[in-house]
């Protein structure tokens, strides 16, 4: 009988990888007109730079700031864009709400004082305060402006894991795809790091109008017709782009 499950499980196994492959052969190999007219501009795409912070450290302007930290922080390991001048990776283990992690001490009561009420309980609530003053708290480590913090989003998807992202937005225009992020593990900040962030150098000053760009969008595609449905409103972005 045992023989007999086993081949039966082969052949649907089979049966899967065939219809599998099946999928993966019919590819569309036509596009309609309004596809033919999509298109990304070279200098969109941003390959992902990190180096060993230690290859860069000494042409860092900040350096003393990295120095002091990586003293604080004994065992933590960094990688920097050397483009950014900017973290992409810092795998520390800093306790930052109470919990199992190593070396976590704190308390409610510690929480209690740095958020300037009593806390009961952690909820998104004190992690966004302690994540705002974890990053005031490291502006120039980071290289960061304050004034351009945008959302902030955290999730929890289980009782001793927290994920936060935090975009970016320059005079409250959103930055495209640039974002901190910070994982929270047991109580302690374990992973964090910024992605796309770069020195702004642009005019935040539309040149066109809303109205102008959503005509323009509609004449590139050969004018709007009654079916069509816009899904997202326009809105400015500043977008990064390569300029190497």
């Amino acid at each position: 009988m045992k023989n007999k499950h086993l081949v039966l499980f082969i052949v649907i196994g089979l049966f899967f990888i065939g219809a599998n492959g099946g999928y993966a052969i019919i590819e569309k190999v036509s596009k309609n007109e309004l596809e033919k007219l999509e298109f990304r501009d070279a200098e969109l795409y941003l390959s992902q730079t990190n180096v060993p912070l230690g290859d860069v450290l000494n042409k860092l302007s900040n350096r003393g700031e990295w120095q002091k930290f990586l003293d604080t922080n004994k065992g933590s390991v960094v990688y920097s864009d050397p483009r950014s001048g900017r973290p992409v990776t810092i795998v520390t283990a800093i306790p930052i709400i109470p919990g199992t992690g190593n070396s976590n001490y704190l308390t409610m009561l510690d929480i209690s004082k740095r958020t300037g009420y009593e806390v009961k309980e952690i909820t998104e609530r004190e992690v966004k305060q302690l994540i705002i003053t974890m990053l005031r708290d490291n502006v120039d480590l980071l290289g960061l402006n304050m004034d351009e913090i945008g959302e902030i989003r955290i999730g929890n998807p289980v009782d001793y894991l927290w994920h936060i992202s935090v975009s970016r937005a320059v005079q409250g225009i959103p930055v495209r795809d640039a974002y901190i992020s910070f994982a929270i593990n047991h109580g302690n900040l374990v992973l964090w790091g910024i992605e796309k962030w770069g020195d702004v150098e642009v005019s935040v000053v539309p040149s066109i109008s809303e109205q102008e760009a959503l005509k323009n969008g509609f004449a590139l595609i050969g004018g709007k017709i009654s079916g069509d449905e816009i899904i997202k409103s326009v809105h400015l972005e500043i977008v990064p782009v390569s300029l190497q």
